[in-house]
């Protein structure tokens, strides 16, 4: 049974699909795989038997260390 903190933890950094991550980095969903296997974006994680996602504060580190900001979760 989960406790109210882990529960709060993971809806605070959720973890998106393809299509989510996509539209935030603002490219398609076929590029995205592109950078992916380029070591040009982080590499996502198994959330099913065939889903793969991204946590948010993955996602938002990659874009903040691109435009050169430090935005580290704390």
């Amino acid at each position: 049974m989960r406790n109210e903190s882990q529960h709060s933890d993971i809806a605070a950094d959720p973890v998106l699909g393809t299509a989510a991550t996509a539209r935030i980095a603002n490219v398609s969903a076929v590029h995205l795989r592109r950078l992916v296997r380029a070591g040009r974006f982080p590499k996502p994680i198994k959330i099913g038997d065939r889903k793969l996602g991204w946590r948010s504060s993955t996602i938002k580190n990659h874009i903040a260390a691109l435009e050169g900001v430090d935005r580290t979760e704390k």
